[in-house]
């Protein structure tokens, strides 16, 4: 039986793991790919030929450019039951170059944790729920939404104080990025609460925290089309999907580049990426 001792063991390897494939390059410039929603099967009845051809572009234009590593926020399959969907998707997503490390957080298409024995599920096929590594003197940290977003609130807290944790250990890094799933916020902090958003509450505290731990941007999902917050100096990039889209979204992946003293993010369709360091 699965036990949260035995999740925290996992957790532990990946993050000793982490460590030990990404060595520190203390200010040299690098840049990494964020790509999200790919949601093979998502709006195609009984199919999913588009988004494997839209996966399959975005993981010819990531070998093409060759980041540092890879995030994906969320939504891999339309339904996480569907081993046709999962199976495409792991055959896909492994064609990225190896020396290329992909990491992932749960969306809510991948998760539904108020669901006996899914958190299991996803466990068996990711190995974990939320990641912190290093690169170049920078820290990464993954935040699992699913609890929170789900109504799992004692599943949350835990969470939670894992997360602050790990940000108050990392205030010294020269970046600090979170990546989550859903959105806090999409477009202002006062915008409605809805389905693609945190619940007010949330929201309010959630700001409050990376404004009080120096994180220096968040990125999410979850809303298939691009829009942008800034809170308290931190930037909110919410990024359309690399899969099929809604509203006025494209396809594509986001381009993070990380220089010195700063960095820049850049969203474009997969044709049309290139490496921001040799252009």
């Amino acid at each position: 039986m699965f036990t949260r001792i035995t999740m925290l063991k996992r957790l532990f390897l990946t993050l000793i793991l982490a460590f030990a494939l990404l060595p520190a390059r203390a200010a040299k410039p690098f840049f990494f790919v964020q790509i999200t929603d790919p949601q093979l099967g998502f709006k195609e009845k009984d199919s999913m030929v588009e988004g494997v051809r839209l996966l399959t572009e975005t993981v010819e234009a990531i070998n093409r450019i060759h980041p540092a590593f890879v995030v994906v926020t969320g939504d891999m399959t339309n339904n996480r039951f569907n081993e046709e969907q999962w199976a495409a998707y792991r055959e896909l997503i492994g064609r990225i170059d190896k020396d290329i490390p992909v990491w992932h957080v749960p969306g809510n298409h991948d998760l539904k944790p108020r669901e006996e024995g899914d958190l299991q599920h996803y466990l068996d096929r990711y190995g974990y729920d939320r990641f912190c590594f290093r690169y170049g003197g920078c820290t990464f940290v993954g935040m699992n939404t699913c609890f929170l977003k789900d109504g799992c609130f004692g599943e949350e807290r835990e969470h939670c104080t894992w997360l602050l944790q790990t940000l108050a250990a990392n205030q010294g890094a020269r970046f600090l990025f979170v990546f989550t799933h859903c959105p806090v916020v999409k477009e202002a902090v006062d915008e409605k609460e809805d389905y693609f958003n945190f619940q007010a509450p949330y929201r309010q505290f959630y700001l409050e925290q990376f404004s009080r731990y120096g994180v220096d941007a968040v990125f999410s999902g979850h809303l298939h089309r691009s829009r942008f917050c800034e809170n308290d100096g931190v930037p909110y990039y919410t990024t359309s999907a690399s899969g099929l889209t809604l509203g006025d979204g494209i396809s594509g992946l986001n381009i993070v580049t990380v220089y010195k003293d700063h960095f820049t993010a850049e969203f474009v369709p997969a044709a049309e990426a290139r490496n921001p360091l040799t252009r």
